[in-house]
């Protein structure tokens, strides 16, 4: 069985890197059009909205681990194909692997939380 310290560091890892990625996308897209004062920010706030949905994901996340882990999993292998991403290994690195990672970790963190392969939970 995994040691709870390990598992709580792995959980806080993944939703903080969650929480960063998600912000900093989030700030990035709805600033790009602000050179043009608050009409530009207004006109440009369309273009955050995914990043919005990444955040609430992550408070999914906090309160559902499984379901959370599993929608961001999701999010991040559609941010492949949508940003393609596979085509730019900056975009992949920066945008979609630290999503795809964080939703990986929290599915791992609920599957070691019960008990893991040796106890017979399922995920």
């Amino acid at each position: 069985m995994a040691s709870r310290k390990a598992v709580g560091f792995l959980r806080l890892t993944a939703r903080v890197i969650l929480a960063i990625t998600g912000l900093f996308w989030f700030v990035f897209a709805a600033l790009s059009g602000a050179g043009d004062g608050i009409g530009g920010l207004w006109a440009n706030l369309p273009n955050a909205l995914p990043w919005l949905g990444l955040i609430a994901l992550f408070f999914i996340s906090l309160r559902w681990e499984l379901l959370g882990g599993v929608l961001v999993l999701a999010f991040g292998l559609a941010s492949v194909a949508v940003f393609s991403a596979s085509a730019v290994p900056v975009v992949l690195a920066g945008l979609s692997l630290p999503v795809i990672a964080s939703g990986v970790a929290l599915i791992i963190c609920h599957w070691l939380d019960r008990g893991g392969a040796g106890n017979g939970a399922d995920i």
